[in-house]
């Protein structure tokens, strides 16, 4: 793990078997030390990278991504509205 117990996150290009193995679409991602896609897809490794600066580290428990290049949203947390 990364420094203060954070998990510091690599760009990884994962193809359509990879992707299908951790059910994510295929594209670039930011992947934690153990491999897991937390941040992506992106259309390149430049797209992810920059998302890895934006994002910093991962938090210990991080989650897939619904759109591209933006964390998946908490279940923990209420939702607004009726």
């Amino acid at each position: 793990m990364g420094r203060e117990g954070k998990m510091q996150l690599y760009p990884r290009q994962l193809s359509d078997e990879q992707a299908e193995r951790f059910g994510v679409p295929p594209g670039w991602w930011a992947l934690t030390d153990d491999g897991q896609p937390v941040l992506g897809p992106y259309p390149s490794r430049e797209s992810t990278l920059i998302g890895i600066a934006a994002h910093g580290t991962a938090e210990p428990k991080p989650e897939v991504s619904a759109q591209p290049g933006r964390s998946a949203p908490r279940t923990d947390e209420p939702s607004s509205g009726s």
